[in-house]
């Protein structure tokens, strides 16, 4: 997935389970694989809630996509059938 699929799900109101390495993100954490639920995404800026921080969180895709990519941006679409 890349950001103009990101966008292409949000749009169509399917949040996107991302996984990344928290150690791009958090200081302190070390690398391993966490998964997020993208919700929004606003010019640069990504909306994502986080198992561990809560809802709500937002973050620059400049700086979210480093730790998505480290994962090799994989993710998981939502939907209604």
């Amino acid at each position: 997935l890349d950001r103009d699929d990101v966008q292409t799900q949000l749009n169509q109101g399917r949040p996107v389970i991302a996984w990344i390495d928290p150690s791009l993100l958090y200081p302190g954490v070390f690398g391993c694989t966490h998964a997020v639920v993208i919700v929004g995404l606003e010019l640069d800026t990504l909306h994502y809630h986080d198992p561990e921080i809560g809802a709500g969180v937002a973050i620059l895709w400049a700086q979210f996509h480093p730790a998505w990519d480290r994962r090799q941006r994989k993710g998981v679409i939502l939907w209604k059938p």
